[in-house]
């Protein structure tokens, strides 16, 4: 690119939400021309790091076909493994979008987005963060939390497991959120609760579950 758009271009309703609709495309853990490692690697499906590694499915084909999957089926990965790129890659970039957002409605007067919808819109993005964060805690356990308010992401450690962090953005973002959407793919207020229920779930606080379940 020659140039790129200064942020204040997207002081405004339709500017933030042309911001969200970019944190929700990567949903489907794809965002450059890459037909196979992006797509499969970071795919919201997770058919690789879920159905395969825990043999519910098998990759099929030949064994030098997509060898990074037989890795990842028999327990042997390396740190050059193609997939665990592709879902740290697509992971992060979700969360810079949603950072991305958070920053610009906290900038945002009134006049420019209103107070209800600023909310909805961080809503949504808390959602969407607390998603990623999720996918790479999944993954790769501890995981450097970098939110909106990092400075120096490079600096940020990961030395615990980022639990309590999705936690905290999912709660935040469920009283804001609407019961249904005129929009389908919209996070509603009950996507959000069963969100928080199923962290809830891998962290073993079936009483905190139970209720929003």
């Amino acid at each position: 690119p020659k140039a790129a758009n200064s942020i204040n271009t997207f002081y405004s309703e339709s500017g933030v939400d042309a911001l969200l609709t970019g944190a929700y495309s990567i949903l489907d853990g794809h965002y450059w021309n890459d037909w196979a490692f992006g797509m499969w690697g970071g795919s919201v499906t997770n058919w690789v790091w879920g159905s395969v590694a825990s043999d519910d499915a098998y990759k099929g084909s030949i064994s030098s076909d997509q060898q990074p999957i037989n890795d990842i089926e028999q327990y042997t990965v390396t740190p050059t493994n193609e997939y665990l790129d592709s879902k740290w890659r697509m992971m992060y970039e979700g969360i810079s979008r949603c950072n991305t957002i958070l920053k610009v409605t906290s900038e945002v007067t009134e006049e420019q987005v209103s107070a209800e919808k600023k909310a909805w819109f961080e809503a949504q993005t808390k959602v969407l963060r607390a998603h990623y964060y999720f996918e790479l805690t999944r993954v790769f356990g501890k995981v450097p939390w970098v939110d909106e308010k990092t400075e120096s992401p490079e600096l940020v450690k990961n030395d615990h497991a980022v639990f309590t962090e999705i936690e905290t953005d999912l709660k935040a973002a469920i009283p804001n959120l609407k019961n249904r959407e005129s929009q389908v793919g919209r996070i509603t207020k009950f996507a959000a609760e069963a969100y928080l229920a199923k962290v809830y779930l891998f962290e073993k606080k079936y009483t905190d579950a139970k209720p929003l379940l």
